[in-house]
């Protein structure tokens, strides 16, 4: 807002993409947050934001212009399973998973926010709540499950503390900042991603996960709802709810319609609505309005 106090005509475009809790910006530095806020959207001649949260935000904290809903898009090509299939075995091999292992992944900033705290108590709960059931097929399924944390943040050392106080060593794996490029490689030797946001502006790693044909389990927070329709595009969870997380990665790893059926719906929405040849022109046009 400075910026536009010093040059006040030229055109001040303002892109929101706040991942944290409302009540971060509202209380926050002693309220400094929330009036920094209010003065950056007086200012702003136009506003773009990644979710229908972003944009109804917007609004309650003062903002009466146009807005554009314009989400982060996705690299279909840097997601397409075919390409990364080889190199994708080669991680499997190197962390020891079997083709037994059920492989539940979370690209997530070990943060508060992504209740990563909360996914690690479900894979805890899992072999608790569903112990095997004899010889039924079914009933080892959630047995040999694994999950792969990708990210780094200050809540590592304490969520390390937390698997070892479970006894998930065995299950649990910390694989720390991963590249982007790296990232799908990943992402392809997975079965679920699950992230239990307690706040979301929208969450591009759901994206990404959608584009590479994992399915998704999220809690409908934020941004989320944008893309996650529950049982069509996505699973949702309760928030903080380590049992509803559980009850959902079982309901997928057992379900092999559902899982199809949401698989294929979110790869085609992906397609339609937040390919990076869909984002651009959107992103253009704007420019072209505040030109």
């Amino acid at each position: 807002w400075l910026f536009k106090i010093f040059y006040p005509r030229v055109p001040f475009l303002l892109t929101l993409q706040e991942g944290d809790a409302e009540k971060y910006i509202q209380e926050g530095r002693l309220g400094l947050i929330n009036i920094g806020w209010r003065l950056i959207l007086k200012k702003a001649d136009f506003v773009q934001v990644i979710s229908n949260y972003l944009a109804k935000m917007a609004r309650k904290y003062g903002y009466r212009g146009e807005i554009d809903v314009v989400p982060n898009g996705v690299d279909l090509k840097m997601y397409n399973v075919s390409c990364i299939k080889h190199d994708s075995e080669k991680i499997k091999s190197r962390l020891g998973i079997s083709s037994n292992d059920k492989i539940i992944i979370t690209v997530s900033r070990l943060v508060e926010k992504n209740g990563i705290g909360d996914l690690i108590s479900a894979v805890g709960l899992l072999d608790t709540l569903y112990p095997p059931a004899g010889d039924h097929p079914q009933g080892g399924k959630t047995q040999n499950t694994k999950l792969l944390v990708l990210g780094s943040g200050p809540l590592r050392r304490r969520l390390e503390d937390s698997v070892g106080g479970l006894g998930l060593q065995d299950k649990v794996f910390f694989l720390g900042d991963i590249s982007n490029e790296e990232v799908p490689k990943y992402l392809a030797i997975a079965d679920i991603f699950v992230r239990p946001s307690l706040s979301e502006g929208l969450g591009t790693a759901f994206l990404e996960a959608m584009a590479t044909g994992v399915p998704i389990i999220g809690t409908p927070v934020g941004g989320i709802p944008d893309f996650l329709k529950d049982s069509e595009t996505g699973l949702f969870c309760e928030v903080k709810n380590p049992a509803s997380i559980a009850k959902k990665i079982k309901l997928l790893l057992e379900d092999d319609d559902l899982r199809s059926k949401i698989i294929r719906n979110a790869r085609q929405l992906i397609e339609e609505r937040y390919s990076w040849d869909k984002i651009a022109p959107q992103m253009a046009e704007i420019f072209d309005k505040i030109a």
